[in-house]
């Protein structure tokens, strides 16, 4: 499913994120961490709560991803690729297809094991995880 508009696609992706039995994997820039740090900390300390293994992957400013990684007491990996994606349980995935603030934020949603699953793995080895 496609979702347009900023306020839309974080609702959606809250109400993904909040409904993780195992894992999330979220892979973005630290300046929207950052923004976005008070949500971030209150989603992780949840996650955290529910013994849920959280992955967090985050392109730019070294300093400003060692001061997040702080803040949420979370080991952070630095990658340099400039996506928004999130993986919840290896079964459903969001990513980003305009952030560019030019237009409308737009987000495509798949409830898809196959596809979340593949796509987990190629980040681990991206990672070089596995």
């Amino acid at each position: 499913a496609a979702i347009k508009g900023k306020s839309n696609i974080s609702n959606y992706l809250r109400e993904v994120i909040e409904s993780a039995e195992k894992e999330v994997i979220i892979c973005t820039s630290a300046e929207d961490v950052a923004s976005k740090i008070k949500l971030f900390k209150q989603t992780t300390d949840n996650l955290k709560k529910s013994n849920i293994k959280i992955t967090l992957v985050l392109s730019g400013d070294e300093r400003l991803i060692k001061k997040i990684e702080d803040t949420l007491q979370l080991k952070i990996k630095k990658i340099n690729i400039d996506a928004k994606l999130f993986i919840v349980d290896r079964k459903e995935i969001m990513f980003y297809v305009f952030k560019d603030g030019k237009q409308d934020d737009v987000a495509i949603w798949l409830n898809s094991e196959l596809f979340a699953q593949a796509f987990a793995t190629l980040f681990e080895r991206a990672l070089g995880e596995k």
